[in-house]
């Protein structure tokens, strides 16, 4: 027995070690987890065979074995675990227990004394268990499968299969010796295929790794060479290619004397560069190449020496558009410099964080009274110079601005001698390709005088809307080229009674009112550049109101645009009054000639009274003259007065003073209205001035021939108790004679149909003052006749029969002249009543 066993356990053992020292220098090299399993498991089976050798040479002892029996159960749990690492699987929990149990029971049966027979079975079972699923991972590891996973997947099935037999064949003892020898050649074998497997799996690695090479040098974004210090150019990519314009065959051969310009080369020998390189190294130069067209081209070059004899890594890029696009920078930047350094604001680049300046233009210097030097010392050095009002808030603007993007800010910056500047700073965030800010780039602008200059901007501005908005004109201003309104004053509207909106938005040549009245005509006359133009036009207002407004329409140019200037102003009063004034000159010369002729009329009609009462006494046959004259002229006195009864020549005597009289009576009233001057106030009985006012208008010719004024019913309810009033007497009449003409018209149109027309005359007293009431039954006035029934010119008569003036004159004469009032009372249908106070004696004084 003794005889094969000694040299077969240390044939093993032997061949263990060299596997053991395959495996250790494989996972050495290669750093495989699965490989150090595998290592373990050599080394396992190398301590197995090591403990059978010993207990063969001492003898038969009960630790020996058992130690034997361990070692074979953590090789075959590491030829496993190995096994489920190399293909990405877990150890499954049961087998450690199992494993576990199978080593209690190994320690078990050697303390309980029981047979090697009986303490290796679970071991062997155990272990071929283990190695039959390790060759079946191995089997199912690629397809197709390689000879070095064949060859270990079916070795280690058969070497647990031949593990499995232990229990059975380890009796026979003839069979002993091959049982040995077939598990260490199972063994070998296995191990042997787990080598070429794994070779095999490397080789393929490497092909994997030369085509992943490969496909990255022909695509790589640089052109590459491959280069022999002695054969010149080994190989070249695509990209080497369209820089130089080589196909890539054509480069095979050349050296770097057929690429790079002499003056460089010259410069710098290539042998001077590559000749200091040692394996690994690099070094980047530049060199002017030449392409296979002639053309030179600036080339970046990084030669990398590799660790293979005389060659070498070559990596050219073309940098001519780069370095273009820098030589562009570069003049950008000094074009920059020089603006920035020749204009007044300041431009500064700095930290997002303001930690640092990396510029800062000279205008700092005359802004902050500091030198750029010392901002790039102490970078918050700028904050020492704003204002103490401002600091607070730019430093929360700053960090309120971090991260947002941009900011912009007005704040005070103080000199040292105490002057005060206000300086306008923005400034706005660079961000690099991440989206994150790396620079802040800004301007500071002294804004002093441009603030100043807009403060006296907008108090002008201010002060030309106050005058305006309080002129006593309407003022607006139109775009010349659009004719539209720019601006316009609340008193224009107000005239205008319209809303300048519409005149915004369209052409004032569209305006309905300013082309019915001529005022775009004369706007566009201004335009063109005739002068200033002016004139007075009658409008109606959208109310109904008539105006006469004085236009002044003007061009003035800004920029050379054109604007019109437009200056209203309501005259309606002051030409009314014009026309007043006239009127009232008229009416005195009238005056003046009804005095005249007043005057001429009563130097016959005096003679004419007198005459014909002589005649009146000498016909009278009582009297003692007439008697004598009829006794002289032997007539009988009887029957004279006989024939003067019958022929009633008393009566036409009579008849004929009357009628004298009563001329006389109508020239006297004629004078009296006359005398313009008479307009001093005295104490006047009212009843007396309206009966003077009714028997000078039942005189009157218009009256008696249009409007028949003997047909009127005149009835007087005068107020006994009323005393004197302090007026002028001719004035009151003529306010009384406008309003019995205007009744008397107003009855005349309202009772065509023979019904009695009427007015009424009242006095009496009202509180303090004294009130005239002139009331009519005629047709009456509706609202917007009595709203304006005072206005002068307001007239509802036909053209040619009414100036208008009549009631605007009479409420002068009492407002003005005798601190009264009137007012009318009317309704439509109902008649009409005017109501004037005056006011009594000693208040017309005190009012």
């Amino acid at each position: 027995m003794n005889s094969w066993i000694t040299p077969a356990v240390s044939a093993s053992i032997a061949s263990g070690l060299a596997l053991l020292l395959a495996y250790f220098y494989i996972h050495s090299r290669h750093k495989e987890r699965f490989f150090a399993w595998w290592t373990w498991s050599w080394a396992f089976y190398t301590l197995r065979n090591a403990f059978h050798l010993s207990d063969v040479l001492l003898g038969p002892t009960s630790w020996l074995p058992v130690l034997g029996h361990l070692c074979l159960v953590a090789q075959a749990m590491s030829l496993l675990q190995g096994a489920l690492v190399m293909t990405g699987r877990s150890w499954p929990k049961h087998l450690t227990w199992t494993g576990c149990a199978v080593a209690a029971w190994v320690i078990f049966a050697s303390v309980a004394g029981q047979s090697r027979y009986a303490a290796g079975v679970p071991v062997y079972v155990y272990a071929g268990f283990l190695q039959i699923w390790t060759g079946v991972f191995f089997l199912k590891l690629s397809r197709p499968r390689g000879f070095g996973d064949s060859l270990a997947g079916w070795s280690f099935i058969a070497w647990g299969a031949h593990k499995l037999d232990f229990p059975l064949l380890t009796t026979v003892p003839w069979f002993a010796p091959w049982g040995f020898i077939i598990g260490a050649c199972l063994g070998m074998l296995a191990a042997l295929g787990q080598l070429l497997w794994y070779f095999e799996r490397i080789h393929q690695r490497l092909i994997v790794s030369e085509g992943r090479y490969r496909e990255l040098f022909e695509l790589a974004p640089l052109g590459i060479f491959l280069v022999s210090m002695r054969a010149g150019v080994l190989s070249a990519n695509r990209k080497a290619s369209a820089i130089l314009g080589y196909e890539p065959h054509e480069f095979l051969g050349l050296n770097a004397q057929d690429f790079i310009h002499p003056e460089d080369l010259a410069a710098q020998p290539v042998s001077s560069t590559t000749g200091r390189l040692a394996p690994g190294q690099t070094v980047r130069v530049e060199r002017r190449y030449r392409r296979k067209d002639g053309e030179y081209i600036l080339a970046e070059i990084d030669l990398v020496k590799l660790h293979e004899e005389d060659r070498l890594l070559v990596i050219v890029q073309d940098v001519s558009e780069l370095h273009a696009a820098m030589e562009r920078v570069e003049e950008s930047e000094s074009r920059f410099r020089q603006m920035a350094e020749h204009i007044d604001q300041i431009f500064f680049l700095a930290a997002p964080d303001y930690s640092e300046f990396f510029y800062v233009s000279p205008a700092y210097e005359r802004i902050w009274d500091n030198s750029p030097q010392s901002l790039y010392d102490n970078p918050a050095s700028w904050l020492d110079n704003v204002h103490p009002d401002d600091v607070q808030r730019i430093k929360d603007l700053l960090s309120s601005a971090l991260g947002s993007g941009q900011y912009e800010s007005h704040y005070r910056v103080v000199h040292p001698d105490g002057t005060v500047r206000t300086v306008l700073a923005r400034a706005f965030e660079l961000r690099g390709p991440d989206g994150k800010p790396y620079r802040v780039a800004g301007s500071v602008t002294d804004v002093t005088e441009r603030e100043r200059a807009e403060n006296d901007l907008r108090k002008s501005l201010a002060i030309n809307q106050m005058i305006l908005r309080h002129a006593p004109m309407g003022v607006c201003v139109h775009d010349g080229e659009t004719r539209q309104c720019l601006v316009a004053n609340d008193l224009l509207e107000s005239l205008l009674e319209e809303r300048m909106e519409q005149h915004r938005i369209d052409d004032f040549r569209n305006i309905p009112s300013w082309r019915k009245s001529g005022m775009a005509a004369l706007a566009e006359e201004a335009l063109a550049g005739s002068g200033p133009r002016r004139k007075e036009f009658r409008i109606r207002t959208p109310s109904g109101k008539e105006l006469v407004l004085d236009c002044m329409f003007a061009r003035f140019d800004v920029d050379s645009k054109p604007y019109l200037l437009l200056v209203v102003n309501d005259v309606t009063e002051r030409v009314r009054m014009s026309e007043l004034m006239i009127q009232s000159e008229k009416m005195m010369s009238v005056g003046g000639l009804a005095a005249g002729m007043a005057h001429e009329i009563n130097n016959p009609l005096s003679g004419i009274l007198q005459g014909a009462q002589v005649v009146q006494k000498r016909l009278d046959p009582d009297t003692p003259l007439t008697a004598q004259a009829l006794r002289e002229a032997d007539l009988d006195s009887d029957a004279f007065r006989r024939f003067i009864d019958k022929r009633d020549i008393m009566g036409l005597l009579s008849g004929m003073r009357q009628s004298a009289s009563r001329a006389a009576k109508i020239v006297a009233d004629m004078l009296e209205f006359s005398r313009k001057g008479d307009s001093h106030h005295e104490l006047s009985h009212l009843e007396d001035i309206l009966d003077t006012a009714v028997e000078l208008c039942s005189n009157d010719y218009d009256l008696k021939k249009n409007y028949d004024f003997r047909h009127i019913l005149i009835e007087r309810e005068y107020d006994p108790t009323l005393g004197p009033v302090e007026c002028s007497p001719t004035q009151i009449e003529q306010v009384v004679m406008n309003l019995l003409r205007n009744a008397s018209q107003a009855l005349r149109e309202h009772f065509e149909d023979g019904r009695q027309p009427k007015i009424v005359l009242r006095t009496k007293k009202d509180g303090d003052q004294a009130r005239i009431e002139v009331e009519d039954n005629g047709p009456g006035m509706p609202q917007a006749v009595r709203r304006r029934v005072f206005e002068p010119f307001f007239t509802t008569k036909q053209p040619g029969q009414g100036t208008g003036l009549g009631l605007s004159v009479s409420y002068f004469i009492i407002t003005s002249n005798h601190r009264g009032s009137i007012e009318v009372d009317s309704e439509p249908g109902v008649g009409a009543k005017f109501i004037i106070r005056l006011p009594m004696p000693g208040e017309a004084d005190t009012a």
